[in-house]
């Protein structure tokens, strides 16, 4: 019989009755003592769990399921378990077991996300604003900073040169580490602008045969080397600045004025991402 209360009732030939009642008492189950947690602390890392039961002395079997209903330990600890819920059941000698829930939480949580332009012209200055929700005080390095206006701060500025995967590491006071990345593409530009005529005459007007474009993109002008129809250099120059037009051709060679005509230019300009382009053509000395 299960453990309880029953009554007994008896009855005779001559009609006399009498009445018994009875407890049946049960065998205590399993009594759990303690049950102690220990959280994880970081994403990706696991806690434990240990249990002590009252009778120190008796034989127990564990199992440690988890929210698959798969058992993971059928010791008295529970090791190297992930955030979740799990489900202790101990069971003595005779069959009777008892059962407790518990939780192992993650106890530090660090979210973030970089918000910036994904795609960007050459030359354009850009914000990596980088926003980090975290339950502990975190600090902020940036990978492969060369280009950013600070390595450990929230909204670096930059011009990026090329294509680029650009990376915060977030790490909080209890040394956990989260990486968050962000890629930007980066388009080439090679607008430059070079006149098809100049008239050197000291009227401050057209004066100088020079390369035109932005400085955002264009690093610098490598050579420029003008020829006459003849196939005589008439100038050279190296390493000019772009847009600089006293840096360029003035009409003259060795001081002298040269006759209005027809010259070629053969160019050479690298941009700030390290390519750079050779321009020929024609340009017409007006006097």
């Amino acid at each position: 019989l299960a453990p309880g209360t029953y009554e007994i009732f008896a009855l005779d030939a001559g009609g006399c009755t009498a009445e018994l009642t009875i407890e049946i008492e049960g065998l205590a189950g399993p009594q759990i003592e303690t049950l102690t947690v220990i959280d994880a602390i970081c994403e990706g890392s696991t806690g434990a769990a240990l249990v002590t039961m009252s009778d120190t002395l008796a034989d127990f079997t564990f199992q440690w399921i988890n929210e698959q209903n798969f058992i993971l330990s059928k010791a008295d600890t529970l090791s190297a378990a992930r955030p979740g819920s799990y489900t202790l059941v101990v069971s003595d000698h005779t069959g009777c077991s008892t059962s407790q829930t518990l939780e192992i939480n993650q106890t530090v949580d660090i979210q973030a996300t970089i918000y910036t332009e994904e795609m960007v012209t050459l030359g354009t200055e850009i914000e990596l604003n980088l926003e980090v929700e975290a339950n502990s005080t975190v600090r902020i390095a940036w990978k492969d900073s060369s280009l950013l206006s600070c390595t450990d701060c929230f909204r670096p500025e930059l011009i990026p040169t090329e294509t680029a995967i650009y990376t915060a590491v977030i790490t909080s006071a209890e040394g956990c580490v989260k990486e968050i990345s962000q890629k930007v593409s980066v388009q080439p530009v090679d607008d430059i602008y070079v006149p098809n005529a100049f008239s050197p005459n000291s009227d401050g007007i057209n004066d100088f045969f020079a390369v035109y474009g932005g400085t955002e993109y264009v690093n610098q002008i490598n050579s420029m080397q003008i020829f006459n129809r003849w196939g005589s250099k008439v100038f050279s120059r190296n390493d000019l600045e772009v847009n600089d037009e006293p840096s360029g051709w003035n009409g003259k060679v060795g001081g002298d004025r040269l006759d209005a005509g027809i010259y070629i230019y053969v160019i050479e300009v690298s941009f700030i991402d390290g390519t750079k382009k050779q321009l020929t053509g024609d340009v017409t000395l007006v006097r």
